[in-house]
């Protein structure tokens, strides 16, 4: 598989490291080296691979649509506008179990991808999958999808590959796992 790489860096201009590091100190957080380097480099770019599947949950998928940066371009794309998951569908009432995480694109359905900034792997929020009369709502609603910011990028798929079958589907699957132990990531079990 050829490498990703961001189509169009700094769309509405580049950041210093400065202003990284004031963004995180006014944040109380610290944002994972990998993607601290993105943002240092490319700051809301676009990468020319942008579709994902969750390795543990097949029909856990979508695209990526609008990568945030810090910039005053437009709202939408800001991240110092948008990158607490509680300011987003009703979920003030959760912002203290939410603060880990932090919103750096969205998807043209309208879910939210997230860093995890305990572990600094990545997610995605799926609203549709919020249980309100559940006494863990959001249970369902965070779907892994890879240890890091980098192998997120790195497992990314062509925009408008489709799998024909579960059958291609697996065989993605099995090369990304393939691939990650290569690697030398310690694999638990055979859903990663």
């Amino acid at each position: 598989m050829s490498k990703n790489f961001v189509v169009n860096s700094n769309p509405y201009g580049a950041v210093t490291l400065e202003n990284v590091l004031a963004f995180e100190k006014l944040n109380r957080f610290v944002l994972p080296d990998d993607y601290r380097h993105y943002l240092l480099h490319h700051n809301g770019g676009k990468f020319s691979r942008r579709d994902f599947v969750s390795k543990s949950e097949p029909d856990v998928d979508g695209d990526v649509h609008h990568m945030l940066g810090l910039h005053q371009g437009p709202e939408h794309a800001r991240l110092q506008e948008g990158f607490r998951l509680s300011k987003y569908y009703d979920l003030d009432e959760f912002s203290m179990s939410l603060d880990r995480y932090f919103v750096f694109a969205d998807t043209s359905t309208g879910s939210l991808l997230l860093l995890d900034l305990k572990t600094k792997g990545v997610s995605v929020f799926q609203p549709e999958d919020v249980e309100h009369e559940s006494s863990e709502p959001l249970r369902h609603a965070i779907h892994a999808l890879s240890d890091s910011f980098t192998h997120f990028v790195e497992d990314l798929v062509s925009h408008n590959k489709t799998y024909s079958s579960a059958d291609e589907l697996e065989e993605f699957k099995k090369k990304v796992r393939q691939a990650r132990l290569e690697a030398g990531w310690s694999i638990n079990d055979g859903n990663d």
